[in-house]
């Protein structure tokens, strides 16, 4: 073999071996690039979930506490109520999308979304105030119903927040 040769079967070789490095390089890019985008995912969704729960959270249905009679109670109860049925329906279609997207990457967190949607509904259900005029006792239970729905409610999004919490201290650990 003459030195020629063995000149180009060497830098046959190096090319080769650079080529397999620069690919081997290429493949370990696109893998960080992905984790990293796969995190960046999950940290968007926990935040969306978060501020979904806080919004929830701010839903307070109490009545005033300076009412003088029952009259402005269910005054203010008929002029409220399709106001929350808006804002719970549309917490309802957010909760929705959140449910789908976070089964994916936590199987449990379905269940503990899928529970504040049941409240929701309930909530919902409990604000369908009647046409007619109401006596102070029927007015009366239907502010307590909507108001023990609203506490389930509130007890749903709390388990909620608990598993983010869990799910943010377990992806840090």
């Amino acid at each position: 073999m003459t030195c020629e040769n063995w000149i180009n079967l060497i830098a046959a070789i190096l090319v080769g071996g650079g080529t397999l490095a620069l690919a081997f390089m290429t493949w370990k890019s696109i893998r960080q690039t992905q984790t990293i985008h796969g995190a960046e995912r999950k940290d968007r969704l926990l935040s969306e979930i978060i501020e979904w729960t806080t919004e929830l959270s701010n839903f307070n249905i109490a009545p005033p506490s300076d009412l003088r009679d029952i009259k402005d109670l269910e005054v203010i109860y008929r002029w409220s109520a399709p106001r929350w049925a808006n804002f719970l329906s549309s917490k309802e279609s957010i909760g929705k999308s959140l449910k789908r997207r976070a089964e994916v990457m936590w199987p449990n967190m379905g269940g503990f979304i899928e529970e504040v949607l049941k409240n929701i509904k309930l909530t919902a259900l409990a604000m369908d105030y009647p046409k007619s005029s109401l006596s102070p006792d029927e007015v009366l239970k239907i502010i307590h119903k909507v108001g023990d729905c609203a506490s389930e409610l509130d007890n749903s999004v709390e388990k909620v927040t608990e598993e983010v919490d869990k799910i943010k201290t377990r992806d840090i650990g």
